[in-house]
């Protein structure tokens, strides 16, 4: 290939790339806002109260300190979620631009590293989740 059709393939893949990340931004700031706000805020609730912004209520909810932060945090989470909902594509597009310059031996290398880092990923983010949930 020229570099120009190299240049033409990567503009595609990150065109697929920005179009997956829009999609599910958009699934995630319609649908996936009010469950995720909820468990962070629930975590941020098992905080002692010591450590925690004081609300007029005495209840345990977000400070918006300007007009603008509650739509703020909203894209952010929606974006953030976006993102590691698009991830699995977003790596797929990125291992199918870089596959057809490596040689059949670099090749035999990094499938394994890739389902390590992958299966790795995964365990990292169950330890997580299941501290996050031991904790609450």
């Amino acid at each position: 290939m020229s570099i120009l059709e190299h240049i033409a393939e990567l503009r595609d893949r990150l065109l697929r790339c920005v179009l997956a990340l829009v999609v599910t931004t958009t699934v995630a700031f319609a649908v996936l806002y009010q469950p995720v706000l909820s468990y962070v805020t629930k975590s941020y609730c098992t905080i002692p109260a010591k450590y925690r912004v004081a609300t007029a209520g005495g209840d345990c909810r977000l400070l918006a300190l300007s007009p603008l932060d509650p739509l703020s945090i909203r894209i952010r989470v929606a974006v953030a979620v976006g993102l590691v909902l698009a991830m699995p594509f977003i790596a797929y597009q990125l291992w199918r631009f870089i596959t057809p310059g490596l040689r059949r031996n670099e090749k035999r290398f990094a499938i394994p590293f890739a389902l390590a880092s992958a299966f790795l990923f995964a365990m990292g983010v169950a330890v997580a989740l299941s501290a996050a949930a031991h904790a609450l």
